[in-house]
This record gives C-alpha cells, sequence and structure tokens, in this order.
C-alpha cells in the first residue's frame, strides 16, 4: 500500500496538513494570535497567508481568550461564519476525564459541522498535563486528538517556546 504516492492534501500548504497535526510555537507576544486571525481569514474562500495557499472550509476555534476579544478580531479582521469559536471551555486546567470528554464532543462536531481545522490557542491553557516535560503525560493528551483528524479535521496546536536556547527543531516547551 506504501507504494501508492497520494499527494498531500493541506489547509495551510506546509504548515497545516489535512487530517493532520501541525505544532505551531512562538515567543510570547509575537503575533502567534495574530498569525490565527489571518489564517481564519484565509480559510472563509481561500486565499494565501505568508505566500501559501489556505484551503476554504469551516473552521473551530478553541480559545483561551474571551468572546469579546474574538469579537474584536472578528471585526479587524472580517472573520466569516465559517469560524465558530469555543471559549475557556474548562475552569482551570482540565482534569483527565473533562479532557477527553471534550475532545469526545469536539469530535461530535467535527462530524456534524464538518471542520476541516480546529485551532486550539494555547494548547498548554487546555491539556491536563501537570508536567509538560513528562513524555507519557503529553503523549496521552496529544494522542486523543487522532480523534479529530480521524473524525476529518486538521489540528493547529499553537503552543509556547522553551526558555532560554534551543536547537532547531526543539524549540517548544516541554517534551
Amino acid at each position: 500500500s506504501l507504494q501508492q504516492k497520494e499527494p498531500i492534501q493541506w489547509v495551510w500548504h506546509g504548515y497545516i496538513p489535512a487530517k493532520g497535526l501541525a505544532l505551531l510555537t512562538g515567543l510570547w507576544k509575537a503575533g502567534k494570535t495574530t498569525l490565527i486571525a489571518a489564517l481564519l481569514k484565509g480559510t472563509a474562500s481561500g486565499g494565501q497567508l505568508g505566500g501559501q495557499e489556505v484551503a476554504s472550509g469551516r473552521v473551530l476555534l478553541v480559545t483561551e481568550e474571551s468572546l469579546g476579544q474574538w469579537q474584536v478580531r472578528r471585526d479587524r479582521f472580517g472573520l466569516d461564519e465559517n469560524v465558530d469559536v469555543v471559549s475557556r471551555p474548562f475552569r482551570g486546567k482540565a482534569r483527565w476525564q473533562e479532557w477527553e470528554q471534550f475532545v469526545d464532543y469536539v469530535r461530535e462536531l467535527v462530524v456534524d459541522r464538518k471542520y476541516q481545522l480546529i485551532v486550539v490557542d494555547t494548547l498548554p491553557s487546555f491539556w491536563p498535563v501537570w508536567d509538560e516535560n513528562d513524555a507519557a503525560q503529553a503523549v496521552r493528551a496529544l494522542g486523543v486528538l487522532h480523534r479529530w483528524t480521524e473524525a476529518g479535521a486538521a489540528v493547529g496546536l499553537v503552543h509556547h517556546p522553551r526558555k532560554g536556547d534551543a536547537t532547531e527543531g526543539q524549540a517548544a516547551r516541554g517534551s
């Protein structure tokens, strides 16, 4: 089955593969959420962002910011009805059972509403990982997100960098 080469489909060419996971890491206050808003704008009718094609489709944004902040961004960026927002789905950090229930809830939304992309901004605000350097916890928390990709959505996870210098490809905080 590996003999047949199928082209990779992209939500944002070169950055977020369709039905795949992508980790977007950037410095604090460097514009990660502004970049996400520009990406969401591009998903309304397709277009380009950073010189790369953005596919049109429905998006679910899971954000640590208030709905009010996203209403301002909606107006500033001209976001369309193709973007739905879930703001602060947990009170504080999720527990493991809450995380899995939320993942299953979003999976149902992917199926029902045909989301092509789910953006989580920022990952550490939601997942139940208490020690980000514990690989077992990180793998457990991220592994369930494949329920979203298997349901048909790409997943863009926004994350913060580690403190101090890091080699290329090692900038994300934690395991």
